[in-house]
């Protein structure tokens, strides 16, 4: 005769344990979005969330795997009145860019901002892929231009081997596919 309380068990565990093993697939648990750049900002590191890694930038312990680091993240142009702090091929003035200094990222790597209105969940707007030199040097990404000239959140998004083009907007970060994304602190 079946043990049925025996068997009920068996079951209600094999449920539990399969729940807490996660079911996101080889690559681990994926935090929601904002918990991942939450945490890579107040900690200074970088985290693994699907196939991008996320770094915080200026920190001496966000270091991607392959070695890529950033500087930087700062907002400029625009009717911020805030100057450019290095030559930008004219995109000071009208429309604003985020300044980076970005190494570790082989020759012919891109990037590009993603970016929102600061405070806000909802989906990210991409700026224009900007290809990488063999040396650090502090880049301008522009920003794009649908944001305004308030405040913004912005993220980079570096590709090693770079995509034809962005979509113009992202509903998660994890949606472009780059290698690493470089977090800058909040706005």
């Amino acid at each position: 005769m079946i043990d049925w309380h025996r068997l009920t068990a068996t079951v209600v565990t094999s449920i539990l344990a399969a729940a807490c093993a996660g079911g996101s697939g080889s690559t681990g648990l994926i935090l929601p979005e904002s918990a991942v750049l939450d945490e890579v900002r107040r900690d200074g590191v970088c985290i693994a969330s699907g196939s991008t890694t996320f770094c915080a930038t200026g920190s001496p312990d966000a270091v991607a795997p392959g070695g890529a680091t950033a500087d930087g993240g700062d907002v400029f142009g625009g009717q911020t009145g805030r100057p450019c702090p290095v030559n930008v091929d004219g995109m000071c003035g009208d429309s604003r860019s985020g300044v980076f200094a970005v190494s570790g990222l082989p020759e012919g790597a891109a990037c590009a901002i993603a970016a929102r209105p600061a405070g806000d969940d909802g989906p990210w707007s991409t700026g224009a892929l900007v290809v990488l030199g063999a040396t650090s040097t502090s880049t301008a990404f522009p920003l794009p231009s649908d944001l305004g000239n308030g405040e913004v959140e912005i993220v980079l998004l570096c590709f090693e081997s770079p995509p034809a083009a962005l979509p113009a907007t992202l509903e998660s970060l994890l949606d472009a596919g780059a290698d690493v994304a470089f977090v800058p602190d909040a706005a």
